[in-house]
């Protein structure tokens, strides 16, 4: 009866199955309500038992999936929907290889005092992904793909399993696990953790972007019957004349593992079922914010810009868009860039270019550069977007790359030898350090490109996907390619053709020694943005929202190396604000120095404290020297952008825009009275026609109404506080984890005669890794060393409040006291406590 109920529901729920897809094997003993119904042509199964709630049903229901997926695919991790339901409870497993069980993945409970049917049947399709012509709607999106969603559940378990049985056995996998770490180590400092989670989702997104990607421009009907590894390398992109798009990243790795293929082809066929060729956008952005949380996305430092503000930014600085060559040098998922296109095609139309024109203009005038790898897969699909389908597949449509490149705009390593050739020279030593090293000396011979091939930007990104796909699609260790055929495709003069045969040559070779795990997109996301530094080839507008990363959460070294840098610009403003300051403005003036030119304009999102705060004192002046160069800004009139709710950012922002002016001229400083934008409306979601009908934006001479004076400002003017000598900056105290404390159980032998106190770590929600992940410690601390700790809760309007925290400070009144210290040893408990602190 139950199995025969579930066989209509499945029918008549419209969701791809019919009565001829659904089979059905009867168990042991119907009489018990046991019954199979297999869906071969789904590769899943559904159990039904009688009622789940009466006990050994679950048990024997859960043993008898097992038997049956073990059965047919017994050593290799497989996604096969396997359901055990009694038409009220719903329970969807995946059969792990490894310790040869059923584990639940997800459930669904109908509540049957009010059933919702739609809810189930939405669940039901999403879990054995059944129907076909989907439209991909933002609800669609987030209850079949979305992170919450049975599909996305399983799809998880697989991969993580598939990591877990051969990531640590595959050597090219692991180089690309720690190449992925220490990437986005330098980009996102102690906020990175390096955890196999946040790297298996990483993965599934990217793939399942690289698979919309191909969609996009037709070639949905071709995806379930190719390859993971040419799905996941971009070949059939370049067979038709698009590079750029789908390269060789750390994520590829799954194309490399045993089940990888049959993951990658399962995976493509399920998300083919969407009609992708109408997708906008921003389902790009929400398929990554349906996946990725909240609060790991706030963790990444990853704040995307809404549509209508990157419009207005552009707007306001990108007045000539077939003239103005553009750049956003952090350009996340490419809202910036993706408006950027549309405006210059709009303009190339209204110009009445043809359509190869366009495309090959649009290509060497917009660009985008992120540190973040899925960022950037995400970007160039959205660049393909804007493109539009139509262009794409018209038989017009000239060969391209789309130019967006994964790289460090801000380049830790200034002072690296890259010029030291008459051309572009990168060393091939260190080839695991790619975006983050000092790259220093090499004995390798180098890749280098003349000047002669790098003066067109559109023709050098064909030259370089040519050379890397010659060199790299080859056996290993066969003759090498004849490369006259290249030059002569791409008219290189005959004068740098020595250089760039032995610079293929090099590439050759490199794959033959199996270290061309990255070369083939190495030269590609290297080159160009170095290649944008060079004073010729340096763009007119500079746009985008830089990263917000504050100084506390930057690595020791990156410390070390963002102090020196701000302060031979003129940035830092000195240890008492330093908790204060973040990346913005150094990766603004850096990328001001390094990409654009003198005379050309910008235009970024800012934190609001970039207009009157202390810790951006020195961005204000608009003068700025440099290792390099020095740097003059003439501002113009900022955004004051807090008082648009509810706010976009979870700090209040603001813009800010002006002009590179010549070396030798006098800056104009970031001094005229903001333009205040206010309104309330939805500011993820809104039209820029929408957000401009509820904005108002005034200007208010008198900059002190919007824009607030530091202390030390206000000090400088003989204007301060009634308060101001009542308080000030104390010690930042960290870890808080092993030096703030609580009070413990107070012992019934009361405190001993070195009156001893009983402690434990103080809980906080604010810590930081790695401290957040040690457990809290407990000992008993000699009262001298423990003092109350005064922060910001201890003062309230008119009072004080007597602090309940504690901090263990190792001072005996004449010196400080540390674990190497023979004297810790005369005070027993601080001395347990301390060196039991520095073991971690």
């Amino acid at each position: 009866m139950i199995q025969a109920q579930i066989r209509q529901l499945l029918v008549a729920a419209k969701i791809g199955l019919s009565e001829s897809d659904l089979g059905v094997a009867a168990l042991e003993d119907q009489s018990e309500g046991k019954y199979r119904i297999e869906l071969p042509g789904r590769d899943a199964i559904i159990e039904v038992r009688r009622d789940l709630r009466v006990a050994g049903y679950l048990s024997a229901g859960e043993r008898s999936l097992k038997a049956y997926i073990s059965s047919r695919n017994p050593y290799e991790p497989s996604r096969i929907p396997a359901i055990l339901t009694d038409g009220i409870e719903w329970r969807l497993y995946h059969y792990q290889v490894l310790t040869d069980s059923v584990c639940l993945v997800d459930k669904k409970i109908v509540d049957q005092t009010d059933p919702n049917t739609l809810r189930l049947i939405n669940w039901i399709e999403a879990a054995l992904s059944c129907a076909s012509s989907l439209q991909p709607t933002p609800s669609n999106i987030v209850s079949k793909l979305g992170a919450d969603s049975p599909s996305y559940l399983l799809d998880f378990a697989t991969l993580s399993e598939l990591y877990q049985q051969h990531g640590n056995q595959v050597a090219s996998v692991q180089v690309k696990r720690q190449l992925w770490a220490k990437l986005l180590a330098t980009a996102l400092g102690t906020n990175f953790e390096d955890e196999d989670a946040l790297f298996i989702n990483l993965t599934l997104l990217v793939i399942m972007a690289e698979i919309v990607g191909h969609a996009v421009v037709g070639l949905q009907s071709q995806l379930p019957e190719l390859s993971a590894k040419k799905i996941l390398s971009g070949e059939l992109f370049r067979a038709f004349g698009v590079y750029g798009v789908v390269e060789p990243d750390f994520f590829d790795w799954v194309g490399e593992v045993a089940g990888g293929d049959e993951f990658v082809k399962s995976l493509a066929q399920r998300l083919c079922r969407f009609t992708w060729v109408a997708v906008e956008h921003d389902l790009m952005k929400l398929l990554y914010e349906s996946i990725i949380g909240r609060e790991t996305r706030r963790r990444l430092g990853e704040y995307y810009t809404p549509d209508w503000l990157a419009q207005e930014v552009l707007a306001e600085t990108v007045i000539t868009p077939l003239e103005q060559k553009v750049l956003d040098p952090s350009c996340g998922s490419g809202t910036f860039v993706f408006h950027a296109v549309r405006s210059y095609l709009a303009a190339a139309e209204d110009a009445q270019y043809d359509l190869s024109d366009a495309i090959t203009g649009v290509v060497g005038h917009v660009f985008g550069i992120d540190v973040h790898p899925v960022a950037v897969t995400l970007a160039r699909v959205i660049y393909l977007l804007a493109i539009g389908v139509e262009r794409l597949l018209s038989e017009e449509r000239p060969a391209f790359a789309v130019p967006i490149y994964l790289g460090d705009s801000l380049r830790w390593d200034e002072d690296s030898p890259l010029h030291d050739y008459a051309g572009l020279s990168l060393p091939t030593e260190q080839d695991r350090e790619m975006h983050t090293i000092n790259l220093g000396s090499s004995k390798e011979e180098p890749l280098r490109f003349p000047d002669g091939v790098t003066g067109n930007a559109h023709k050098f990104d064909l030259l370089v996907n040519e050379m890397a796909d010659r060199a790299t699609g080859r056996p290993r260790n066969s003759p090498h390619p004849p490369a006259k055929p290249i030059f002569d495709k791409f008219d290189v003069p005959v004068a740098d053709r020595l250089v760039l045969s032995k610079t293929f040559t090099r590439l050759c070779v490199l794959h033959d020694q199996n270290r061309d795990h990255i070369w083939a997109y190495y030269v590609r996301n290297f080159f160009r943005p170095l290649w944008l530094t060079r004073p010729p080839n340096r763009v007119d507008a500079l746009v985008g929202n830089p990263p917000w990363l504050k100084f506390m959460s930057m690595t020791g070294e990156q410390k070390t190396t963002f102090r020196r840098m701000s302060d031979d610009r003129g940035l830092w403003e000195g240890m008492t604000v330093a908790p204060s300051q973040d990346l913005s403005a150094l990766f603004v003036v850096r990328c001001i120095e390094r990409y654009l030119l003198a005379g050309a304009v910008f235009g970024f999102v800012m934190p609001w404290a970039t207009l009157g705060l202390q810790p951006f004192a020195g961005f204000r002046t608009g003068r700025y020297s440099g290792t390099h160069e020095s740097v003059r800004l003439a501002f113009s009139r900022p955004w004051d952008l807090h008082r648009i709710k509810p706010s976009f950012f979870p700090i209040p922002a603001c813009a800010v825009f002006g002009t590179r002016l010549d070396a030798e001229r006098d800056a104009a400083a970031l001094t005229l009275a903001p333009e205040a934008w206010a309104g309330r409306f939805k500011t993820a979601t809104a039209s820029r026609k929408e957000a401009a009908a509820n904005i108002t934006r005034v200007v208010i001479e008198g900059d002190a109404l919007v824009r607030p004076r530091s202390s030390s400002e206000l000090l400088a003017e003989g204007r301060n506080s009634t308060y101001f000598d009542r308080f000030t900056q104390g010690a930042t105290v960290v870890p808080r984890k092993l030096l703030i404390v609580e009070r413990g159980e107070s012992s019934p032998l009361g405190t001993g005669p070195d009156r001893r106190i009983s402690v434990r770590s103080s809980p906080s929600a604010k810590e930081k890794m790695p401290w957040k992940k040690i457990p809290p410690l407990t000992g008993i601390v000699e009262e001298r060393f423990l003092r109350p700790l005064c922060a910001g809760s201890s003062v309230l309007p008119f009072m004080y409040r007597q602090p309940a925290e504690l901090v263990v400070v190792p001072w005996d009144g004449e010196q400080l006291l540390g674990g190497r210290r023979g004297s810790l040893d005369y005070h027993q408990g601080l001395a347990r406590w301390w060196r039991q602190a520095e073991g971690y």
